[in-house]
């Protein structure tokens, strides 16, 4: 039986132009939780996102330590892409399901009992709903404020950005 991932698991992130990170299963863990359950707690997205920027052989290692650590990690980088890149949303539900699926039965379950998956799973389901609801209605608004902190910077990409994640609306 492979690991579900030991509670003393730790990635260490070693790069050349870089301070050392390390990230810690547990961290991450305890952090998904508290975002999937509905503690007030930011999702564990810089950790999920420097995993996923690894190679692709360095993710299957880490599949074969710490499994739900790359699949969580893949599930809330979908959920951020349903809302700024949907097209690329599914694709990274299903590299996230593919690892579940290519699991053994027995890890697979050790891994809902300790893991937040079904709940990220249902999270993905209803904010995907919502939001193509919201996409779908003709004459919806949806008023967001920024605050962006610059230091005599041009903000001309902002207005590139806005325009792109409005779809066509007004901004």
């Amino acid at each position: 039986l492979k690991s579900a991932c030991f509670y003393s698991y730790a990635l260490k992130l070693d790069l050349p132009t870089s301070n050392h990170h390390t990230i810690r299963a547990a961290d991450f863990q305890r952090k998904v939780w508290d975002f999937y359950s509905g503690q007030p707690s930011p999702a564990p997205l810089e950790e999920a996102f420097w995993v996923l920027s690894l190679p692709e052989q360095f993710q299957d290692d880490i599949v074969k330590e710490c499994p739900a650590l790359v699949v969580l990690s893949y599930l809330l980088v979908a959920e951020v892409k349903l809302y700024l890149d949907p097209s690329a949303a599914d694709n990274y539900l299903d590299i996230g399901r593919d690892v579940l699926r290519n699991m053994e039965p027995r890890l697979r379950t050790m891994i809902a009992e300790t893991w937040p998956v079904e709940l990220a799973l249902q999270r993905l389901q209803s904010v995907g709903d919502l939001l193509r609801a919201q996409r779908s209605s003709p004459g919806s608004v949806v008023a967001i404020d920024f605050v962006v902190s610059h230091c005599r910077e041009d903000l001309g990409w902002l207005r590139v950005a806005l325009e792109h994640w409005a779809l066509g609306e007004r901004v």
